[in-house]
């Protein structure tokens, strides 16, 4: 179970770390999953989406979904916050 919640935390910090990079713009998810993918996360689109809800329901990233299969994400205030935090664990 703990190797379950390190990837995902790593998944987490890697999201926001991407959105972070672009911050203020939105970033499409697209570009989003291929960054994940270079850095040796493969997630499939809805496994992105599931996590993107997750940091958008935890005050951590704002989600745009302008139509079916298409979203803009961005990074939020707390989101940076929770970025430097993670920051101190994941590195």
């Amino acid at each position: 179970m703990a190797m379950f919640s390190i990837k995902y935390r790593r998944i987490n910090f890697l999201i926001l770390s991407v959105l972070q990079e672009e911050y203020p713009s939105w970033v499409d998810n697209v570009v989003i999953r291929g960054l994940l993918t270079m850095r040796g996360y493969d997630l499939e689109r809805e496994e992105l989406e599931r996590q993107l809800s997750y940091l958008e329901e935890k005050g951590f990233a704002k989600v745009m979904r302008p139509a079916e299969n298409i979203a803009h994400s961005q990074i939020t205030a707390a989101g940076l916050d929770k970025l430097e935090e993670l920051e101190g664990e994941i590195l």
